[in-house]
């Protein structure tokens, strides 16, 4: 939240995301570079200071829902970001930007790049989450970042009626074929294979339409704006320290958000 709190008011050229308690101060200079010579993101990854535990869960969390979520963050990344005005501007212009930030930036599908760093390790202590804040925000980017898992639990739901259906079908065949059925049998399974069979139509239909509802009210934009010769964020004329011709010919490898 102190994030997008801080992405939202910035005005600046480039933004940084950068923790003093994990991240070289030397990296500030190195990511900008990295942006400035055209990289609207710049991501940092960092292998040292893990946990045992972490390439494995990672692995195996991007392995099953990576491709259903459309989840891109690197295996190894850190909170360290380098962003220009333009990617900026793309996140601030979708709803409820603060979930789950770092996936929505790294699905902006524009030029990014991956910058290898040693992260800090203060003695002992781990400096990055622990195994129980790992799983949390796998629930959450699971949970914000994509429809597909109800829309799968919606199939699974179908896949239950029909085998509810089937059940009902055996229980018929069951009472007609043969002469010695238990008696209140065949009711008893056909009755109770109905029920189920209603329960579980009655979800998938909930889940298709909640699934609609939510990609309705998202406000996902299906464009980004990768170049404006005016700016949304400065107010300030007397700010210009960039450039001061009403036009640009060229176009500049990163968007500054001052081209005017």
């Amino acid at each position: 939240m102190a994030w997008a709190a801080g992405m939202e008011n910035a005005i600046g050229d480039i933004l940084v995301f950068f923790s003093l308690r994990t991240d070289p101060i030397e990296v500030i200079a190195q990511g900008v570079d990295r942006c400035v010579k055209g990289s609207d993101i710049v991501v940092g990854v960092s292998m040292n200071c893990r946990p045992k535990w972490y390439p494995v869960l990672g692995r195996c969390f991007r392995l099953l829902f990576g491709k259903l979520i459309g989840y891109e963050v690197p295996l190894f990344a850190t909170s360290l970001r380098v962003l220009s005005r333009r990617a900026v501007n793309a996140i601030l212009s979708e709803r409820h930007f603060h979930h789950n930030l770092f996936a929505r930036i790294a699905r902006l599908s524009l030029a990014s790049e991956i910058f290898e760093y040693n992260s800090i390790c203060r003695g002992t202590v781990e400096a990055h989450e622990t195994f129980t804040q790992a799983c949390q925000r796998a629930i959450s980017v699971i949970v914000f970042s994509s429809t597909k898992p109800l829309r799968l639990m919606s199939f699974l739901g179908l896949v239950g009626s029909g085998f509810s259906a089937c059940i009902s079908s055996y229980s018929l065949l069951v009472s007609v074929l043969k002469e010695k059925v238990v008696e209140g049998w065949t009711t008893t399974v056909l009755f109770l294979s109905l029920q189920f069979f209603l329960v579980f139509l009655i979800l998938a239909f909930h889940g298709e339409y909640i699934a609609r509802l939510i990609e309705e009210t998202a406000d996902h934009k299906d464009y980004n704006v990768l170049f404006e010769r005016h700016s949304s964020v400065m107010v300030q004329e007397e700010r210009l320290n960039v450039c001061y011709e009403s036009e640009r010919i060229d176009t500049p490898s990163v968007q500054t958000g001052r081209d005017r």
